[in-house]
């Protein structure tokens, strides 16, 4: 008799402990647990975060990439000129053509072929000075370039190095070069991704665009600029820069090839 009142007993304090068990279980996994309206409100703040901070991010990646594919190519061209000068001589006896002002000319066939002659002088001119020393992937003809902020078009032989950023070259007062940073890639527009240097063989271009005859190559200027602007010189690069990309790649060059706050364009 003892025996079956203590084996009840053992029973039923079992099932208490399970019951209890159970209630702490069932306790523990609500309070762990996140209803679907909780799950819903935590990734749309996660996407809210998103949205704020990976445009930063990739703005951030851009320039930076930007940044170390201009100084790299301004450093390589400037090397391709020294050593171009062993082989070619004195750049002052460097064989440029003059410029033709076909925006002078009103026939309009004649307009054409003074440009097309233009570009075929620039052309010539890096394949003989220029890129038989330095690295390049291959060249195509008849590619549009965009010249300046109003969305002006010309084609030019586009030249393709071997990190995937692009050159071409037109024959101006010096040779014009525009480098586009990410080649194919958009937007293809001055400021953005093209940025405009010119090359200046003849001492007096040297002197109306760098104000100096030892500086042959460089960034696109407004000639006398760096003169008579001398004392608010970056202020006023900075301003030309908002009116033009054509003269953001100045600005660079003044702010070190990097992207500051005040950057007109937003990448």
């Amino acid at each position: 008799m003892k025996n079956n009142t203590k084996e009840a007993s053992t029973k039923h304090n079992s099932r208490k402990h399970a019951t209890h068990f159970t209630h702490s279980t069932h306790f523990l996994t609500r309070a762990n647990a996140f209803t679907l309206a909780e799950t819903l409100i935590t990734l749309a703040i996660i996407g809210v975060v998103a949205a704020i901070t990976v445009p930063s991010l990739i703005q951030g990646y851009k320039k930076k990439e930007y940044s170390t594919r201009l100084k790299k190519f301004y450093s390589t061209m400037q090397q391709t000129i020294q050593m171009s000068t062993v082989t070619n001589g004195a750049i002052d006896y460097w064989d440029k053509k003059e410029i033709i002002h076909y925006e002078q000319i009103e026939d309009e066939e004649e307009r054409e072929q003074a440009l097309a002659t233009n570009i075929k002088n620039g052309v010539e001119f890096v394949s003989t000075y220029i890129l038989p020393y330095m690295k390049y992937l291959k060249i195509e003809e008849n590619q549009p370039v965009e010249i300046n902020s109003s969305g002006e078009t010309i084609n030019m032989n586009k030249i393709y190095l071997n990190d995937g950023s692009t050159f071409y070259v037109y024959n101006g007062d010096c040779i014009d070069i525009f480098y586009d940073v990410n080649g194919d890639k958009d937007p293809n527009k001055v400021g953005y991704d093209i940025y405009r240097f010119l090359f200046a063989p003849q001492a007096a271009m040297r002197n109306l665009y760098f104000a100096t005859e030892k500086q042959y190559f460089g960034p696109r200027t407004e000639p006398g600029a760096r003169t008579t602007h001398s004392q608010n010189y970056r202020e006023y690069v900075h301003n030309l820069c908002v009116t033009d990309g054509k003269f953001c790649t100045e600005l660079l060059n003044l702010d070190n090839w990097e992207y500051t706050e005040d950057y007109p364009y937003k990448l």
